[in-house]
């Protein structure tokens, strides 16, 4: 199928089956079933909390929520697959609990969430609830821009 969007730069799988995907060029979540019909969208332009600005990368966790980058607003943000706005983590800026234009994250096997800080030239770890752990690579990556973490 060939969904209705503006610049896709996130696709995950829920685990309803829908597909999700970051429409980058309109700041919203879509929501499609496997054979391609728009289930639901959510969000909207903004930086209001439920608001997203220029979404990138999508994980889901094991719950079934949706983590968002969001590279306009140095945030990662969390929803439900019903588009339910839980809770956001980060600011703008430089060290720990700061992003400056973070492209993709993932969830590990043990539940952690690595991000992709793209101009702060490193990854940054984190738990669900948007406790900072730790960061690395600054000294290896530059402008990083994807992220996979395995069970190894």
């Amino acid at each position: 199928f060939k969904p209705d969007c503006g610049s896709v730069y996130g696709i995950a799988f829920s685990k309803s089956g829908n597909i999700v995907i970051s429409d980058f060029s309109n700041h919203v979540i879509k929501i499609y079933t496997p054979t391609g019909q728009l289930v639901r969208q959510f969000g909207g332009q903004g930086s209001k909390l439920g608001q997203l600005s220029r979404p990138k990368g999508v994980a889901i966790n094991e719950e079934g929520h949706l983590f968002i980058v969001e590279s306009g607003n140095h945030r990662i943000s969390v929803f439900t697959e019903n588009g339910q706005f839980l809770r956001c983590f980060g600011s703008y800026g430089i060290g720990a609990g700061c992003f400056k234009f973070s492209w993709q994250l993932c969830i590990s096997p043990d539940g952690l969430v690595y991000i992709s800080d793209c101009n702060n030239d490193c990854i940054k770890v984190h738990d669900q609830d948007g406790r900072y752990i730790r960061q690395f690579g600054e000294d290896i990556v530059k402008s990083p821009t994807g992220i996979a973490v395995t069970s190894d």
